[in-house]
């Protein structure tokens, strides 16, 4: 049985739209960082998320996300975030996200129309390891509240990297 895509993805007036259903996590995140870096390598640094279908981050999936609105602002881009609210909008402003991106309040816009699914590739353990490692070193670069929650992690993942 083949489950829901997680990650919706369709182009506009040179935006970049995702969806994000479900749970973004470290088993998807690596499948993110590859359609984002793909759509920053064909030249585009305006990015919208829709995130009124995200039934949870964690934080590997917010470290991919602060990675990429980081390479966006160097790139002189906007991200912009939507349909945030409840434990989505407290995680992102707890990890320091928000003073990266653009936050709509309000209705999500709608990036399902003429959208398509970002086909799921499995990611090998050394490849989850590296975008893990990535991403809590991105947190702890945006905001040093951060290093007192990842230190054990970026640690423990350093480490994996080397056996």
């Amino acid at each position: 049985m083949k489950t829901q895509p997680v990650f919706w993805i369709f182009e506009k007036d040179g935006l970049v739209c995702f969806k994000v259903t479900g749970k973004g996590s470290f088993q998807n995140a690596p499948l993110l960082k590859k359609a984002t870096q793909q759509a920053l390598d064909e030249g585009r640094k305006h990015f919208a998320f829709d995130l009124s279908e995200c039934t949870g981050m964690d934080s590997t999936f917010l470290g991919i996300l602060s990675g990429l609105a980081l390479k966006i602002k160097n790139l002189h881009g906007e991200m912009s975030l939507a349909g945030l609210d409840g434990r989505n909008l407290e995680l992102v402003e707890n990890m320091g996200l928000n003073r990266l991106v653009k936050l709509v309040k309000g209705d999500a816009f709608n990036v399902a129309h003429g959208s398509a699914p970002i086909e799921n590739e499995s990611a090998t353990k050394a490849e989850i390891n590296t975008v893990m490692l990535e991403a809590h070193k991105t947190l702890i670069s945006i905001d040093e509240r951060n290093l007192a929650k990842f230190r054990d992690v970026v640690e423990y993942l350093s480490e994996s990297e080397k056996s």
